[in-house]
């Protein structure tokens, strides 16, 4: 409702996609032209990754972080607390409904130019695109858990959008939207394999690309969901404790 409500909004966001989507082609051409083979990536790999990367982004990117900071700010929060809800769970289906509007209207029509445009690589079969699904649902709730949080923290500090800024470039750079872990020196790209971000982006990539063998499937998905698990545990206590602490102010 609120896409159709505020047309111009997903229209813009839409514009400027695919010029990430070309811009990242040319990169990873001009890269690849002095070696078939970059990190194991071939270009068409490369340029599959960021472009898959960039769909995920469009369908993961619901603001909610800055939605409750404004709330905060503006003491509507008050209206939100005194319903007989879980405000996280409230939050949550906001954020889900977002990310319906964002797919029907940005993503549908990015996947539709990627297709079209660029030389981009598919899944091997229904089974891939199983565990894609999954992943890209793991990836979901890790990225909702690391907004709500952002969001909470408003309840301490008042006003979040600095550090909701912050946290978003420090996600893109560690999560693989920027470019792919395997890119980064060894000895960091080792330690990002084991902070919980990876999953948000690059997992599901790399399980899309065919990249993650089947023996492999079980164990990715079993950390993957003790981080959420771990995480909604985080943001269940910031929650109870920022709820103690907030005042509300308005204005």
């Amino acid at each position: 409702m609120e896409m159709v409500a505020y047309r111009l909004k997903p229209i813009m966001t839409l514009s400027g996609y695919p010029v990430i989507l070309l811009a990242n082609y040319f990169i990873f051409s001009a890269i690849f032209k002095s070696s078939p083979e970059i990190a194991g990536y071939s270009v068409n790999e490369a340029v599959t990754y960021m472009s898959v990367a960039w769909f995920l982004r469009a369908l993961l990117k619901t603001d909610i972080d800055r939605l409750i900071g404004y709330r905060v700010r503006s003491g509507d929060i008050a209206l939100d607390l005194i319903r007989p809800v879980y405000y996280p769970s409230l939050v949550f289906w906001q954020g889900l409904g977002r990310t319906i509007g964002r797919g029907v209207f940005v993503a549908a029509p990015l996947i539709v130019f990627g297709v079209l445009v660029l030389p981009l690589t598919r899944p091997n079969g229904l089974q891939d695109w199983l565990f894609f699904a999954m992943a890209l649902t793991i990836g979901y709730m890790m990225a909702f858990c690391i907004n709500l949080l952002v969001g909470i923290f408003s309840f301490f500090i008042e006003y979040n959008l600095g550090l909701s800024w912050t946290v978003d470039m420090t996600v893109r750079l560690l999560a693989g939207l920027l470019i792919p872990l395997d890119f980064f020196p060894k000895g960091f790209a080792t330690v990002l394999m084991f902070m919980p971000f990876r999953y948000i982006y690059f997992v599901p990539i790399q399980i899309y690309l065919g990249r993650i063998p089947i023996s492999q499937m079980a164990s990715t998905f079993g950390v993957g969901l003790t981080w959420v698990a771990a995480m909604f545990l985080i943001t269940h206590i910031t929650y109870a404790t920022g709820v103690r602490r907030l005042g509300i102010q308005g204005g």
